[in-house]
C-alpha cells in the first residue's frame, strides 16, 4: 500500500516536472530572441551614435572657415562669444569669505558692501557701560535694549522687565 502511493505521488510529481521544464525551455527560447534582437539594436544605435560623432567633427571643422568672411564682413563681431553667466549667479569673489567649522568655505553671499554673509558678518555691538548692578552682578543693556547679565557660566542670562 505504502510503495504504490509513493509510485503514484512520484508519477504525478515527475509529469509535473515535465511540464515544468517545457515552460522553462519555452521562456529560455522567447529570453534568447530578445536578446538577439536587442543586441542588434544595440549595434545599430552604436553605429548611429559613431555617424553623429563624424558629422559634428566635421561640422566643427567647418566652423573657422565660415567665421573668416564673417569677421571680414564686420570686424566688430568678435570672433568668440563671452560664456553667457545664468542671472543671480555671482563668481567666488562674492560669496563670503568665512570658513565655517567643516573646513569649507561659507557657501552664502556677501553683503553688498562686505566680504561676509549676514550671519558671519563681524558686528561690533557698542554696549553701554554698565548701568546697574543686581546682587552683586554687573546689569548691561543689550544693543535692543534688553537688559542682561553674565551668570557663573559665562552665559548671558536676561531679566525680565516689569510691565
Amino acid at each position: 500500500m505504502k510503495f504504490s502511493i509513493l509510485t503514484i505521488l512520484i508519477v504525478i510529481h515527475l509529469g509535473a516536472y515535465s511540464q515544468e521544464k517545457q515552460s522553462l525551455q519555452s521562456s529560455n527560447e522567447k529570453l534568447s530572441l530578445k536578446l538577439t534582437t536587442t543586441l542588434s539594436e544595440l549595434e545599430n544605435k552604436k553605429q548611429e551614435l559613431q555617424q553623429a560623432r563624424e558629422t559634428i567633427k566635421q561640422l566643427k571643422d567647418e566652423i573657422p572657415a565660415l567665421q573668416s568672411p564673417i569677421q571680414e564682413a564686420n570686424p566688430k563681431i568678435p570672433a568668440k562669444r563671452a560664456k553667457t553667466v545664468k542671472k543671480g549667479y555671482r563668481p567666488e569673489s562674492y560669496r563670503c569669505q568665512a570658513i565655517t567649522k567643516a573646513g569649507t568655505q561659507c557657501s552664502r553671499n556677501a553683503g553688498a558692501k562686505s566680504s561676509y554673509c549676514r550671519q558671519h558678518q563681524k558686528k561690533t555691538v557698542m554696549s553701554p557701560p554698565p548701568a546697574s548692578s543686581l546682587n552683586g552682578r554687573t546689569i548691561y543693556t543689550g544693543s535692543r535694549g534688553g537688559k542682561y547679565y553674565i551668570n557663573k557660566n559665562g552665559k548671558k542670562t536676561y531679566i525680565k522687565q516689569k510691565e
